[in-house]
């Protein structure tokens, strides 16, 4: 029952199993082993008396043994056929185990692959969001540039009027003083003055606009 325990509880590379123990059937233990999903696939080697006829041992194939020896057992040939099993347990073992760094080394890609997908959205996020501000940067600065052209535009429009105004002043000034200089030599009644005073009102209405 001991066994049976442990053979239940834990995985083993190779079962040796008696047909006839003491208060159980060989044939039902091993019925209860191949019932642990565990060791469904554990290999059972049987060991019977000499006098066990063709059914015995059919019968335990049924329950799936894997070899059926009859007492006396040589131990050499016991050792080498356990060997085997020993063997092929290890192997599947190693088998498993490259199967299963497997299976992570393939999530840890999966989720790299995902980081990767993730990033890349990311990224994209970002080359969408500068590209929006490099428009809105370059509108702006599109912006100010037409802005100052038209104030150069007003500076030199600027420029050129004080320009003219100060030549019409300079045109002006002579206008004025020439006036002043002819008012003072014509006699009041004279003709000629009522002109000369327009002429003199005008050129100080001229001055006073620049």
């Amino acid at each position: 029952k001991q066994a049976l325990h442990e053979v239940l509880m834990r995985d083993f590379a190779l079962i040796l199993l008696d047909v006839e123990l003491l208060d159980m059937n060989g044939f039902d233990v091993a019925a209860r082993i191949r019932g642990r999903p565990q060791s469904v696939n554990t290999p059972i080697i049987f060991q019977t008396a000499s006098d066990a006829d063709a059914n015995h041992a059919l019968k335990g194939y049924n329950v799936g043994a894997v070899d059926y020896m009859t007492k006396p057992i040589s131990p050499g040939i016991l050792r080498a056929k356990a060997a085997i099993f020993v063997q092929i347990y290890q192997q599947q073992q190693q088998i498993q185990k490259q199967a299963d760094q497997l299976i992570q080394l393939n999530q840890l890609l999966q989720d790299e692959i995902v980081e990767r997908k993730n990033a890349e959205k990311a990224l994209a996020r970002i080359n969408e969001k500068l590209e929006m501000r490099v428009q809105e940067r370059t509108t702006q600065l599109n912006e100010t540039n037409r802005y100052l052209r038209q104030v150069e535009k007003i500076e030199s429009i600027g420029n050129l009027a004080g320009g003219i105004a100060h030549d019409f002043n300079n045109i002006l000034s002579v206008i004025l003083g020439y006036s002043q200089m002819m008012l003072q030599t014509i006699p009041a009644d004279d003709a000629h003055r009522k002109k000369l005073e327009a002429v003199l009102r005008a050129g100080e209405r001229g001055a006073a606009l620049t």
